[in-house]
């Protein structure tokens, strides 16, 4: 803070002369646009093949366009994303999701699926005005909605045994681009994307820990050179009946914004639990919740929700304080017996 060029990931990308004019002319819209880019001073792709394959490595449009057909021929691609990587296959393709299934271990648990566009989510989903209005918001939360029981076929290896589907829209660029644009040879309408990480770990962020840790899981790495600063998954809701939103996963687009208090608390951090961790920090009236860290059982985890918490605490300021308010007794008297 404050969210200035010189302090974030872009600092690595100097202006080209075009840009550093319109981000210092008042009168263009990118003016003090801090990421703005462009293919000449912006972040560039690659694509990674992974060992033994008989891809090639590529750069930019031509990475763009093996990592698609790769999709189309049923292989896995680790898709670099805002917060971290995606592993993602072709959600249609049996095989596909039944290899990444089995490479990730990941039992009966739920993929969530990226659509390339509101066209595709109605032709799996049944989607309510409401349940549009948040799949379409700035957060870009993976929303859960009722399979359609006539809707276009999926991998049953997707979402097996649940009438629900955890379905998003692209939120970057890349993710766009990755559908393809009008002219670009035809791919997948609708990806598998789950969190890039081997099951009970973090989600991982970092290229080179990528090549390491997806090793064996993904079949090729579609990578940028700009750097993640902190792990963020995809926020997870669903839309109640009366048209209001039921976080279920809080995250990417949903932290660190403040939920206010209804009553005023010391400096204070919250963690837990061991599955399904997060943390929060409180102060005043305001809480501010950290982003989604996953279950506990493993030492990256562990650095992972450390590194977090300091985060957090450099974002927010709040210093939570071990010892209790004065005046107030270190053990309080319960009347009757424990809850």
């Amino acid at each position: 803070m404050p969210y200035d060029r010189a302090v974030t990931t872009m600092t690595g990308f100097p202006m080209c002369a075009d840009c550093a004019r319109e981000y210092g002319d008042p009168g263009d819209r990118r003016f003090h646009a801090q990421p703005v880019a462009c293919l000449r001073c912006g972040p560039r792709l690659r694509l990674v093949p992974g060992a033994g394959s008989a891809v090639r490595p590529a750069r930019d449009a031509d990475a763009l366009a093996t990592a698609r057909a790769l999709l189309a021929a049923g292989r896995i691609v680790a898709v670099k994303g805002l917060g971290g990587y995606h592993l993602a296959c072709d959600a249609a393709d049996d095989r596909a999701v039944e290899t990444l299934r089995t490479r990730k271990a990941r039992g009966g648990k739920p993929f969530a699926v990226m659509c390339a566009d509101l066209d595709a989510v109605r032709r799996i989903a049944v989607l309510s005005a409401s349940e549009q209005a948040a799949l379409t918001s700035p957060r870009r939360p993976i929303v859960l909605l009722r399979r359609r029981e006539d809707g276009a076929p999926l991998a049953s290896a997707v979402c097996p045994g649940s009438p629900h589907l955890g379905v998003l829209l692209p939120y970057t660029p890349v993710h766009t681009l990755l559908f393809g644009l009008p002219g670009d040879p035809p791919g997948p309408r609708v990806l598998v994307m789950t969190s890039g990480n081997r099951s009970g770990e973090p989600i991982v962020t970092d290229d080179d820990e990528a090549l390491s840790r997806l090793a064996g899981l993904a079949d090729a790495w579609l990578a940028h050179d700009r750097p993640i600063a902190a792990p963020c998954d995809d926020s997870l809701l669903r839309v109640r009946p009366d048209g209001t939103e039921q976080v279920l996963r809080r995250s990417r687009g949903y932290v660190p914004r403040p939920l206010r208090l209804p009553v005023p608390v010391r400096p204070a951090l919250a963690v837990g639990g061991d599955l399904k961790h997060a943390l929060c920090l409180g102060e005043g009236d305001h809480a501010w919740f950290g982003p989604h860290i996953g279950d506990m059982g493993d030492l990256t985890t562990l650095a992972a929700a450390g590194r977090a918490e300091a985060h957090m605490r450099s974002l927010t300021g709040v210093s939570p304080s071990s010892s209790p308010p004065t005046g107030t007794p270190a053990t309080t008297r319960r009347d009757g017996p424990p809850g």
